[in-house]
């Protein structure tokens, strides 16, 4: 049976879980131009990593190297669209080099002590792969861009 410092330990958790969120979402932009920088409405990120496993003789598992790690994800504007292309893709319609999408954390509970304080992730050399649009009548345009990035800070 639990002790009940171990209960209210569990309690006070309950009570007040961790807590994360998006506070600014901006994609800089660096073309011979200029800097820009566009706010993001939306977006998905994943990291995926590969893991190989080492085989002795080919058979028995001894160990395993990590052989990739790759980011992607999607995002999404609401606005004018040929505006926002205009920024992600060059006059001959091929993805920008240059790209960086910043997302900034916000810390929702200062006051508690087991929560970060706000930290800034950003993934850079960012290649849009595709791109399509959602339009109503009388709504604003919504337009999405999934992509890939060659690296991101912090890891």
């Amino acid at each position: 049976m639990p002790s009940n410092n171990t209960t209210q330990n569990t309690q006070q958790y309950e009570s007040k879980p961790p807590v994360e969120a998006a506070k600014d979402v901006t994609l800089a932009i660096s073309t011979v131009d200029g800097d820009y920088e566009l706010s993001v409405a939306n977006v998905d990120t994943t990291k995926e990593i590969t893991v190989e496993q080492v085989r002795e003789n080919n058979v028995f598992p001894i160990g395993d190297a990590v052989t990739e790690i790759s980011y992607s994800g999607s995002m999404t504007f609401k606005g004018r669209r040929h505006v926002i292309d205009s920024y992600l893709f060059d006059e001959n319609g091929l993805p920008r080099r240059n790209v960086a999408l910043t997302l900034t954390h916000d810390d929702l509970n200062p006051n508690d002590p087991n929560n970060p304080d706000p930290f800034t992730e950003t993934w850079h050399d960012l290649r849009v792969v595709s791109t399509g649009y959602e339009m109503q009548t009388g709504e604003v345009t919504e337009v999405s861009y999934d992509w890939i990035a060659l690296g991101k800070t912090p890891a």
